[in-house]
């Protein structure tokens, strides 16, 4: 099985199982409000893996702007205003840390979370990305890595 497969499986299963925020209730009590909305530009060449994502993050009362890979990324970053951006490392044309690198040159403190399978090849601490998340990822995992504190 793929990386992509199986983060898309068990993407699909915990977003099956997911209600949003707003829907979980103790008995008795009423729905919590939304928090506002918070904007994520979600970048990755796989079709399959971008639904999963999005799905998972409307759920969670996210607005989600996707696009297929770096160029088309840049263009919608350049068009919009993100609370974080959402790239997969290993894309044609451009690549997830050279996306990044380009959004960091034109605002250093744009919230950006890297995604891939090679986790274990990539430096840590010598990339500009505030967050890695190594595939398969949970959704706990996703929201975690879209919630950690920014680098220093």
């Amino acid at each position: 099985m793929n990386t992509a497969t199986c983060t898309l499986d068990k993407l699909c299963y915990l977003e099956k199982n997911a209600m949003p925020d707003t829907q979980k209730t103790q008995a008795g009590s009423p729905a919590k409000e939304a928090p506002a909305r918070k904007r994520v530009l979600l970048v990755d060449d796989e079709a399959s893996v971008r639904i999963a994502v999005k799905q998972v993050l409307k759920a969670k009362g996210y607005e989600v702007v996707e696009a297929a890979g770096g160029p088309e990324g840049m263009e919608k970053y350049q068009a919009g205003t993100f609370d974080c951006v959402l790239t997969d490392h290993m894309m044609p044309q451009m690549s997830g840390a050279e996306l990044t690198a380009r959004i960091k040159a034109i605002n250093p403190a744009q919230r950006v979370v890297l995604f891939t399978a090679s986790a274990d090849r990539l430096a840590r601490d010598q990339m500009p990305w505030d967050s890695l998340l190594a595939k398969p990822f949970s959704v706990d995992d996703l929201l975690a890595a879209l919630h950690a504190p920014k680098k220093s």
